[in-house]
């Protein structure tokens, strides 16, 4: 039974974990990268992320 609980555990902190960081980024999700950097970075802020390479893991995709 103790696997069960732990299972149960994990899938349910998965989705409140999922839910949270949609309601996290829904401000941001459909602004282009420009924009973002335009409306968040403080001046002096260097942006260093590849962007070439795409996200493995996206609700959306």
């Amino acid at each position: 039974m103790k696997m069960c609980k732990n299972i149960k555990d994990k899938i349910r902190g998965s989705l409140i974990g999922g839910a949270i960081g949609g309601a996290l980024g829904f401000s941001i999700e459909f602004l282009s990268y420009e924009r973002i950097t335009y409306e968040f970075s403080k001046p002096g802020l260097e942006l260093e992320d590849d962007l070439s390479i795409p996200c493995p893991i996206n609700e959306d995709r």
